[in-house]
């Protein structure tokens, strides 16, 4: 075998290993439409640890330039609030496209290993958004993750925030960043020795 190959497979390894922790909560979103017209469909995932098995995901919403809410999965009310800000709980401000489960009585919240789509948003922007800032909040048992600038609030309430990219749940973690330019540096490396 190759050293370019060794160091193709090392690299690889390395990266996975660096996205195998996920994310407490994940969101993405896919994009259809066309310029003045874009819908925006959120898929929420629940990672959130509790002290026994996990937390139910029951409060989401993002920040858009207008609100602007297309549709909303099955038993998930959007006319509540029209701005929901979290600087009281420890999170930020301005998100203008919200939703909260329970909807006519039924309690649809997302459990932990599920994913819910379907949050769809309109956005009337010459180009479709590159990224977006969404908040989440959990309950259910007691969180045991930690908390820090994007996790707040309570231990029987955790609020989360973040930033997704279209089909991403945003910008990649600081340690696989590392790990690949590491990776690169020693392909590069590999390369110019054997030329």
């Amino acid at each position: 075998m190759t050293a370019f190959r060794k160091a193709l497979i090392a690299m690889t390894a390395c990266l996975s290993m660096a996205s195998v922790q996920a994310a407490q909560v994940d969101v993405q979103y896919s994009v259809s439409g066309s310029a003045n017209n874009w819908v925006l469909d959120f898929s929420v995932t629940n990672n959130i640890l509790s002290s026994s098995s996990g937390m139910d995901i029951y409060f989401f919403g993002v920040r858009l330039p207008a609100r602007d809410i297309a549709g909303s999965p099955s038993g998930w009310n959007s006319n509540t609030w029209t701005i929901w800000n979290n600087s009281g709980y420890g999170g930020t401000d301005g998100f203008n496209n919200n939703w909260i489960a329970g909807a006519n009585g039924a309690p649809e919240e997302v459990q932990f290993g599920e994913t819910l789509s379907g949050f769809l948003v309109n956005v009337m922007t010459a180009t479709a958004p590159l990224s977006v800032d969404w908040f989440a909040y959990g309950y259910g048992d007691t969180y045991t993750g930690s908390f820090d600038d994007t996790v707040y609030d309570s231990l029987a309430n955790p609020g989360f925030e973040g930033t997704a990219g279209e089909g991403t749940n945003g910008v990649p973690e600081p340690a696989a960043l590392a790990l690949l330019g590491l990776g690169l540096a020693g392909l590069a490396a590999t390369r110019r020795r054997k030329l």
